[in-house]
């Protein structure tokens, strides 16, 4: 027998839950990230949840300045600040949802199957909790 198969999504959600907006310098969020030892955020606009950012969405921010610094390079122009990316410019749109009573092995199927390691957990169209892979993982070894 299973020791997880009694779980639900709202007994390993973390919360309470930290978001932010499309327009957050993504600076900013990579420190909110650290500040709160947390890998993913929500990402909210008038009520809305409208995206996800993770870590591993900020991995493609040195990428991204370099293509710009290049075409700007190659197009002569000198003395261009650095680029500023938004959250808007980098999250990851489709969000994979589930409610608080979603039992535990479904949110982890979700997750296997939708290729993402954070689901947002969603109670009356408000984010409530995100479980990450991680948190998962963690039940194993407790």
């Amino acid at each position: 027998m299973n020791p997880y198969s009694e779980l639900l999504a709202q007994d390993v959600m973390n919360s309470p839950v930290l978001s932010t907006s499309p327009e957050t310098d993504v600076d900013d969020v990579e420190q909110e990230f650290v500040r709160h030892g947390v890998s993913a955020m929500p990402v909210v606009q008038q009520g809305q949840i409208v995206g996800i950012i993770s870590r591993s969405d900020l991995m493609l921010v040195p990428v991204l300045a370099a293509a710009i610094e290049s075409g700007v390079t190659a197009a002569g122009i000198i003395s261009q600040p650095k680029p500023v990316f938004l959250v808007r410019d980098i999250m990851t749109r489709q969000v994979v949802q589930c409610s608080p009573e979603t039992e535990l092995g479904l949110v982890a199927a979700d997750m296997v199957h939708q290729h993402v390691h954070h689901i947002v957990v969603v109670r009356d169209g408000l984010a409530v909790g995100v479980i990450s892979s991680l948190d998962i993982v963690q039940l194993t070894v407790q």
